[in-house]
């Protein structure tokens, strides 16, 4: 086989124009639109204090007390039906650092209160989500990552959805 000194040229692999989501609204329709076609129920709400009558609402509807979440993001009438057992809680509650539009992935930083297994174990998990956190893609997180070294965290965790090809405590999902 013969060898050219020079690799040929490729060309510069760009993603599709649709995926520089350039307005937060234009980031949280196509978020919402990629939650209605996984089946994740979602509302949007204006205020935190809405966010927080919203969750208290599912859990009362669903069933779903007591539940995992970190004590600091907690609000006082959650904090009577927090636990922390969180392999058999029938809910978990998250604030994510960011969501991808692109998949609906969302970001986790979790270490001291934020435990991994709040959106691990429990069957069903809520995410809070801030609009402004609300990115287009990957590469929006991990350029954002890479700006300030002294501030990662131990682990960065993207949950794209339940797990469908391994086991958890021996049940297969």
């Amino acid at each position: 086989a013969r060898f050219a000194s020079e690799p040929p040229s490729l060309p510069h692999w760009r993603p599709p124009e649709e995926l520089f989501l350039v307005g937060a609204d234009e980031r949280q329709t196509r978020l919402l639109e990629r939650f209605r076609l996984l089946g994740v129920q979602a509302e949007v709400v204006a205020a935190r204090e809405e966010a927080h009558l919203a969750v208290e609402r599912l859990m009362k509807r669903r069933g779903w007390a007591p539940l995992s979440c970190a004590a600091d993001l907690a609000w006082p009438s959650l904090t009577p039906f927090l636990d922390d057992d969180d392999a058999h809680l029938p809910f978990g509650l998250v604030e994510a650092e960011w969501t991808l539009a692109e998949t609906g992935t969302a970001v986790v930083f979790p270490g001291g209160s934020h435990r991994r297994t709040t959106s691990l174990l429990p069957p069903s998990v809520g995410f809070l989500i801030r609009r402004s956190r609300i990115v287009s893609r990957l590469t929006d997180v991990l350029e954002d990552l890479d700006v300030d070294p002294d501030r990662l965290p131990a682990n960065v965790v993207f949950i794209s959805g339940p797990s469908r090809s391994a086991d958890i405590g021996s049940v297969v999902c």
